[in-house]
């Protein structure tokens, strides 16, 4: 074989080797950030859920605590609303079993504007 050729031959198969690792390295990160998402998104949501059933229990045992008369309490359940808040980076919508927000910490304008429309926030 002429040495053309052999080096023709080397260079060709070098490069299908660098384009298929290439390929299956970029196959495998692809993977790995899907897997790695859906992980994360789980786990958010399940520590979410379980903020968010916590709040709900502490904010319940307030409102009965209001409805037996006891202590005005309305400052209390919303400072505790500001607090679960602050602690969960995020906003809190206290909302009725027909879905309309009896009370809040705060609302993104956006969303205001979208729920008032819909009837489901009167500001």
């Amino acid at each position: 074989m002429t040495r053309s050729k052999m080096s023709s031959v080397y260079f060709r198969t070098i490069i299908s080797l660098v384009l298929s690792t290439v390929f299956v390295f970029s196959v495998l990160c692809f993977v790995y950030y899907q897997r790695m998402s859906i992980s994360i998104i789980s786990e958010n949501s399940s520590l979410l859920y379980y903020a968010t059933q916590s709040a709900a229990v502490g904010y319940d045992s307030l409102v009965e605590d209001d409805n037996e008369g006891h202590a005005d309490n309305t400052s209390l359940e919303k400072r505790y609303l500001e607090a679960v808040a602050l602690s969960d980076n995020g906003y809190v919508w206290i909302v009725d079993k027909t879905g309309k927000i009896v009370d809040y910490t705060d609302i993104p304008n956006e969303a205001a504007g979208q729920l008032q429309k819909q009837g489901l926030l009167s500001i």
